[in-house]
This record gives structure tokens, C-alpha cells and sequence, in this order.
């Protein structure tokens, strides 16, 4: 499959929430107080004005202006809701609404072994995955540790066979694991850290139709994408009562 590389792209963040570096599952170490709700939502826009394509099946694919007819723009709002259980526990709720308007084609060989040009034109929308989250304060209001967390969260692969083999959802069923914390270092300077481990099931198994007409098992399914682990390490500068810089 071809990648698209972005060569013009708008990206609006609308945040409803004092961190935006939070854990993109678990989210921030401090969680949210008890008894609040907690909201934020980020979207992303690209409208891809380049490609890699060769015209000749032969050559290596190289960086070109997007042939006639082709074209991808592709719209993702992540939203996350959380709710202060106790002061020290809280759970959140973590998806993501996706648009995609996608017309291109691809070499691929035939049973023949020869190579033809294959069409992929679709527009397709809906929400991916979903997760379900908690986190635990180990340590809160510490002079210095102003919370050291440990966090779970599971994910359910909710969207449609339709929607996964259009790239939104993965069809897989996760965990992740995470250990966070939020440290102030001067009145002014903060850190907020978190590293973790996530577990990462199999593609489900996907019937899809074949240029016949024939429903055939989908070429992903069953890909082990493997596990994966990661860290952050973040500052925070207070400026005022009204911004920071992060």
C-alpha cells in the first residue's frame, strides 16, 4: 500500500483541560478530583498534496504532486472523558471519530504474476477503537511529588470489519499498563512523566470481497503488530495565572 506524506497540513487542537500532555490512554498522573467531570477533545485535519507513486511498476516509488483524479484528506477528533471516583481513583473513557476521503491506486500482480493498476476510492467515517481506563494517585499532594501514579487501561476493538479495513480501528484487543508522575520542581516548573507497557492482540479475522466478487480472508487479518512500550518526559512553566508554556 502507498503513503501518502503530508505536504500541507492544518492541525487545531481544542483542549477543554489544564494539561495537554496527559497520557494519550491513561492521561495525566494528577487524575481528576472527586466527584468532577473532565473533558478534552483534540482534532486533526491533512490534505495531502503529494505522493509516492511510480509510473512504472518497475521503478522505485518516488515523491510526486498527486496524480489527476487522486486525493486524501482525513479528519480524526480524539475525545476523552474522565471521572473523579474518589481523590485518589478515577476513570475515563478514551475514542476517536474519524473521516476519510481517500481516492488512489496501487500496483498489485495478478494471478498471471503480471502487474495492473488497482483502484482504492473510498470515503468512509465512524468511531475506532475504544478504551476504558483507571488511575490510581500512589502518592498526592507531596511537597515535591505532587502525585506518582500507576494506571490501566483496556481496549475494545468496536469498530465494524468495514471500518477497520479502511484504516479506522485496528481490530485488536490491547491493555495497557503505566506508571506516571507529576513533580514540581519550583513554584514555576513542573514535570510531568509517564512511561508504560502495552500489550497488543491479533487482528480479528475479516472476510472482505476479492476483484470476483468472492468473500475472501482479509490480508491482515491475523497480523501480530506486537508489543510496544514508551516514555515521556515533560516541563511545564507557569507564566501566569492565565497561560504556560509547555
Amino acid at each position: 500500500m502507498k503513503r501518502y506524506t503530508m505536504a500541507i497540513a492544518l492541525i487545531c487542537i481544542l483542549i477543554f483541560s489544564a494539561n495537554s500532555f496527559a497520557d494519550s490512554v491513561i492521561g495525566c498522573p494528577l487524575g481528576v478530583e472527586k466527584g468532577k467531570l473532565w473533558f478534552m477533545s483534540r482534532g486533526f485535519y491533512m490534505h495531502s498534496t503529494k505522493a509516492y507513486w511510480n509510473e512504472d511498476p518497475e521503478d522505485a516509488p518516488e515523491m510526486v504532486d498527486m496524480p489527476d483524479g487522486w486525493h486524501a484528506d482525513i479528519t480524526k477528533v480524539g475525545l476523552r472523558l474522565g471521572y473523579g471516583v474518589t481523590k485518589r481513583f478515577s476513570v475515563g473513557f478514551v475514542t476517536s471519530y474519524w473521516d476519510k476521503d481517500i481516492s488512489k491506486e496501487s500496483w498489485k500482480k495478478n494471478p498471471a504474476m503480471q502487474w495492473v493498476k488497482k483502484s482504492s476510492d473510498f470515503h468512509s467515517h465512524g468511531f475506532g477503537d475504544v478504551w476504558f481506563t483507571g488511575l490510581y494517585k500512589i502518592v498526592a499532594d507531596h511537597p515535591t511529588w505532587e502525585a506518582i501514579s500507576v494506571g490501566a487501561g483496556i481496549k475494545l476493538d468496536a469498530a465494524d470489519d468495514a471500518l477497520v479495513t479502511k484504516g479506522i480501528g485496528t481490530g485488536t484487543k490491547d491493555f495497557r499498563i503505566a506508571f506516571l508522575t507529576h513533580e514540581g520542581i519550583t513554584s514555576r516548573l513542573h514535570s510531568c512523566n509517564d512511561v508504560w507497557y502495552e500489550y497488543r492482540g491479533k487482528v480479528r479475522d475479516i472476510e472482505v470481497k476479492n476483484d470476483s466478487g468472492e468473500m475472501v480472508k482479509w490480508q491482515k487479518s491475523g497480523w501480530d503488530k506486537g508489543d510496544a512500550v514508551g516514555y515521556r518526559v515533560n516541563f511545564e512553566y507557569l507564566l501566569n495565572e492565565e497561560g504556560n508554556f509547555q
